[in-house]
């Protein structure tokens, strides 16, 4: 009888370590989806704008569009020494909560005569790259002119895209959130 009390003790602690977790809660490290821009343009119903998860920096954004049917995640960098607002949806010079900074790749080499250094640079925002996805007039935020008193009006004559810098009215400024001109200065102008 007490050959088998060793049995017996490693059973149950056997039996104990298989029952101390449901098998929903059990989780092999590593295994959850990773985002990608593509499985969050799945997502959506409608043309959006959102954070880039995969930059903490968050000097670039996603913009998920629909093309005959079909959505198309692209990545967009803000201008140097801006960043994404995920609550205005737009490029600003405020550095968001929890975002790092930049990490600038340099390489250098040098031999008796030469150096060469290579520096990562974002793609400029461009007016046209805004309106690229429209399919009715629209207005966006000049992400040049950080006093808000311009915007990107897009719009459609005859199948064409049409790109457009407009001035607001003295004294009024573009409000992103309204996509119109107002009287009072958005707290995020300068």
């Amino acid at each position: 009888m007490l050959s088998m009390l060793p049995k017996l003790i490693i059973l149950l602690l056997l039996v104990n370590i298989l029952t101390a977790l449901p098998a929903s809660e059990l989780k092999i490290q590593g295994s959850e989806d990773a985002w990608s821009v593509e499985k969050a343009c799945s997502e959506v119903t409608a043309t959006t704008i959102m954070a880039n998860q995969d930059d903490p920096t968050c000097r670039s954004y996603v913009t998920c569009s629909f093309i005959n049917g079909q959505v198309r995640g692209l990545i967009y960098t803000c201008k140097n020494g801006w960043y994404f607002d995920v609550n205005l949806k737009i490029c600003g010079t405020a550095k968001p909560d929890g975002c790092v900074e930049a990490e600038t790749t340099t390489t250098t080499t040098t031999t008796t005569t030469t150096t060469t250094t290579t520096t990562t640079t974002a793609v400029p925002w461009t007016k046209e790259a805004t309106c690229a996805d429209i399919t009715k007039t629209e207005m966006f935020a000049n992400e040049d002119d950080p006093t808000c008193k311009s915007y990107v009006y897009c719009y459609i004559p005859n199948g064409t895209i049409v790109a457009l810098i407009k001035n607001c009215k003295a004294n009024q400024y573009y409000d992103t959130s309204l996509r119109v001109c107002v009287g009072t200065k958005p707290d995020y102008c300068t």
